[in-house]
């Protein structure tokens, strides 16, 4: 009788487990397996962010599956970093599952995952909304996680290797695949005036290079508002720097439906109000 041993994929899950076979399996097979990651998909992920009355961020997503990818979506996750304490009323679409948010807790979240059983998973081609969270913190640029339904390696009880080259070791969070997205960071509500003015250039750039913003031309246009609202905080121009930051409001609010998606639109937007409050007198 041999005991195998199930090596799953994803710290939120691994487990082990043994099953008993009436034959021997050839300790040759462990070399010869295939090993089959979950990454042999191609993501579209767009972010869309909106605030209540309450100042708390509402955060939704849509997953599509290009008609290239080679396996189903069975797993989709939003990480924080650092840790976020503030996720609350966590939202899923049919078919899907996440874990239970205990509100009040103060408990910190590395990440929010849903998942489904392969008969509702996201085909190639296809694409579901509706993975939702609200939160109190800021959007700023995250890592998001998906993986493929794939076959999990397995190997002879006392065969398997610590880490599997090529599996393992694919990403920091799985055998899947990492991108970007739009989600909440916690450090943003404390930094300064002009630290907040780094983190918005910051995401300007990011934007153009991920595809958020559409052309070069825009991407300067907002990076030359916020470096007139510096010069302006230099010069003790508060007012100055207040008009100048409703321009941008204004600008990004018209520049919504043709030149940012919703991913540019949600981090300047909310970030250019919350800065504009911090100036007050």
């Amino acid at each position: 009788m041999t005991s195998l041993k199930r090596v799953m994929s994803g710290s939120w899950y691994t487990t082990a487990f043994s099953l008993l076979f009436s034959l021997s399996v050839p300790s040759f097979w462990v070399c010869a397996q295939t090993i089959d990651p979950g990454n042999r998909i191609q993501l579209i992920v767009n972010a869309r962010v909106s605030k209540d009355p309450s100042q708390r961020y509402s955060y939704s997503y849509s997953v599509h599956s290009l008609t290239q990818s080679q396996q189903t979506v069975g797993d989709f996750r939003v990480v924080f970093s650092p840790p976020n304490d503030s996720i609350s009323q966590a939202a899923t679409v049919q078919g899907w599952d996440t874990p239970g948010i205990p509100s009040g807790t103060g408990r910190p979240f590395n990440y929010i995952m849903w998942w489904a059983p392969i008969v509702n998973q996201i085909q190639p081609g296809n694409t579901t909304a509706g993975f939702a969270y609200i939160t109190t913190q800021l959007p700023g640029i995250c890592d998001y996680y998906a993986e493929g339904n794939h076959a999990f390696p397995w190997f002879p009880e006392g065969m398997a290797d610590d880490s599997i080259p090529g599996y393992d070791d694919l990403t920091p969070y799985g055998p899947g695949i990492v991108g970007k997205t739009v989600g909440p960071v916690t450090s943003l509500s404390s930094l300064p005036a002009l630290g907040l003015l780094d983190s918005l250039n910051s995401y300007v750039t990011q934007s153009r290079t991920y595809g958020w913003i559409v052309n070069q031309s825009t991407s300067d246009k907002y990076t030359n508002y916020f470096n007139t609202v510096r010069s302006q905080l230099f010069q003790a121009n508060i007012s100055g720097a207040l008009a100048t930051l409703q321009t941008v409001l204004t600008s990004a609010n018209a520049d919504s439906t043709t030149m940012l998606t919703s991913d540019a639109y949600a981090l300047i937007r909310y970030n250019c109000e919350f800065l504009s409050i911090r100036l007050q007198p």
